[in-house]
């Protein structure tokens, strides 16, 4: 990602972040209307598996200039999605409906660069998941 990208990530971020409720709410419902095969892998309750996605794309957002530094903890966390049964094409259909959340939430501010650039971000954090590392 270049700088401009990084910049309409993170400051996008911020309205993001202070609406997480709304946009995990969001997301979970579009990722199981695009993937209703993905609700069995969730037998929690959803408002905390919210606030654990929320903590994760908040960790991600602020070290996207450094994600090397974050191999480790997204290599942990794709074995994890791995034990639970996420397929390779849930982070397809997680990413589409995390671009539709974060439009339900920034509504025009969330213009085409703005939409790219978050759709670059995901996309580089996902190809680090996929395909997902064996344990080890």
């Amino acid at each position: 990602m270049d700088r401009r990208e990084l910049c309409l990530v993170q400051n996008s971020f911020v309205r993001v972040f202070s609406q997480k409720t709304r946009v995990s709410r969001c997301f979970y419902a579009r990722f199981f209307q695009i993937s209703p095969d993905a609700r069995t892998l969730f037998s929690g309750d959803l408002t905390v598996q919210g606030e654990k996605l929320m903590a994760t794309l908040a960790l991600v957002v602020k070290n996207l200039d450094q994600l090397d530094c974050l191999r480790p903890a997204i290599a942990r966390l794709a074995r994890d999605h791995k034990r639970y049964g996420a397929r390779e094409e849930h982070y397809d259909q997680a990413g589409e409906a995390l671009i539709w959340a974060l439009g339900q939430v920034l509504g025009e501010e969330f213009d085409p660069p703005t939409e790219d650039a978050w759709r670059r971000a995901y996309g580089q954090v996902a190809a680090a998941m996929v395909p997902v590392p064996e344990d080890g």
